[in-house]
């Protein structure tokens, strides 16, 4: 097995011959070193750099997070009643759950609040329209 090994590094080593056309020292290739750097360098661009923005970015809203605003955490969309070094309250419905500071997915503006509210009917008008539902299957 280790002949095997080294026979295989010393071929590895050996250059092909080269002929009066080709220049550059035997056995080196430019293109062979460049490759893989050229693939990491495409693989931080494309991945690694982008999701280090998005931490940054994710940390420094988590940071500036103040008592009053409406987020959505943990699935849950509720007002932060208070704010402590590493957890918050949040109010959401009739309970209030303490949770992590960095469980907050995002943080809703006036405007995304104006939107939710638009696409859901007020509660009278949903419990019209399931009266309204039963009376049409009960005649059927």
């Amino acid at each position: 097995m280790e002949d095997l090994l080294a026979n295989f590094i010393i071929a590895g080593a050996e250059a092909p011959p080269s002929g009066p056309g080709q220049g550059g020292a035997p056995g080196f290739s430019f293109m062979q070193c460049l490759m893989p750097l050229a693939i990491l360098g495409i693989f931080y661009a494309l991945l690694i750099r982008p999701q280090r923005q998005q931490q940054k970015a994710h940390a420094e809203m988590v940071s500036n997070i103040k008592k009053g605003t409406r987020v959505v955490a943990a699935g849950m969309v509720g007002v932060i009643t208070s704010v402590k070094q590493t957890s918050i309250m949040l109010k959401t419905g009739d309970s209030r759950v303490e949770l992590d500071r960095n469980a907050i997915d995002r943080v809703l503006d006036e405007e995304e609040d104006e939107e939710e509210d638009e696409d859901e009917p007020p509660v009278e008008k949903q419990k019209s329209a399931k009266k309204k539902k039963k009376k049409d299957g009960s005649q059927d």
